[in-house]
């Protein structure tokens, strides 16, 4: 039986795409990132033809400690995804309660929510980021926490095991541009190049940086085909434990087994920060 840990494809039972994913170069300068003009952004990136596993063949016990990600049935009551009273209203709680679920955490704070329209017919959703990128740096998250709750508060809960997952909806099937991620056990600190952020050239940085990733040929990546809106993919962007999976790298891309009628994908994604009640006492540099 394989190890879920590390989930390898065989020459014999293999399924899945090879596909280009856009990885960072690296530079002098790590450039910008504009989240809405990402045709706009500085930073350099190479594409790789990349073996990208189909997660359910063969069925593994996937899960985010031991790999960084799995996959949730968890059916949802919103009718419409682009309406904010639903969404602050019904699916923020469906979320906490999922997170929660799944990580076994004691309490979970939503931080961010996006919808992404690959059609481009919509103004107030972005498309699918097409390259392998991780989000946030930790002191980013932790500026969030700090955001929604006041420094002395926030920094309470930090002192504790503390996590950032991303929990990814379709709101309708996915027939083309799946969400690729890349094995967090298949990652390393030193893979991840940090850039400023920005919405659009000309305007003021976030105070937030960003995770662009580097390839390496050690990288292990997976996606689960025929995603349908009543699942959801939860995925880790950081856990302070340094003993278990980590960082998910992640990115959509272009599948070569779409149909050419395939539609265009709508999906969703929020991110939250998840708090254990536990003393953070996994760290390398615990006392």
């Amino acid at each position: 039986m394989s190890d879920p840990q590390r989930e390898t494809p065989t020459s014999t039972a293999w399924r899945g795409a090879v596909a280009e994913i856009r990885y960072a170069c690296p530079t002098p300068e790590p450039g910008i990132v504009y989240a809405l003009a990402l045709e706009h952004s500085t930073c350099r990136f190479e594409g790789h033809a990349t073996r990208i596993t189909d997660a359910r063949h063969p069925a593994a016990a996937w899960s985010l400690d031991a790999n960084g990600f799995e996959l949730a049935h968890a059916p949802s009551d919103v009718a419409d995804f682009l309406d904010m009273a639903q969404i602050e209203g019904i699916y923020y709680p469906e979320v906490e309660r999922l997170v929660r679920r799944v990580t076994g955490a004691q309490r979970a704070l939503i931080y961010s929510f996006m919808v992404r329209d690959d059609s481009g017919q919509r103004k107030d959703t972005r498309r699918a980021a097409r390259t392998a990128h991780l989000d946030y740096t930790e002191d980013s998250l932790r500026l969030f926490g700090r955001q929604l709750l006041g420094t002395e508060a926030a920094d309470a809960l930090f002192r504790q095991r503390w996590a950032a997952i991303n929990v990814w909806r379709p709101i309708r099937p996915v027939e083309k541009t799946p969400l690729a991620l890349c094995h967090a056990r298949t990652v390393g600190e030193g893979d991840f190049i940090d850039v400023a952020m920005g919405y659009r050239p000309g305007e003021a940085l976030q105070p937030y940086v960003g995770r662009n990733l580097k390839w390496s040929p050690r990288q292990d990546w997976y996606y689960f085909s025929g995603m349908q809106p009543s699942e959801a993919l939860v995925f880790k962007l950081h856990d302070s434990r340094e003993d278990v999976a980590r960082y998910t790298p992640h990115s959509a891309f272009d599948d070569p087994h779409a149909s050419p009628d395939a539609r265009w994908r709508i999906s969703c994604e929020t991110r939250v920060l998840v708090f254990y009640g536990d003393p953070d006492t996994h760290r390398t540099d615990a006392g």
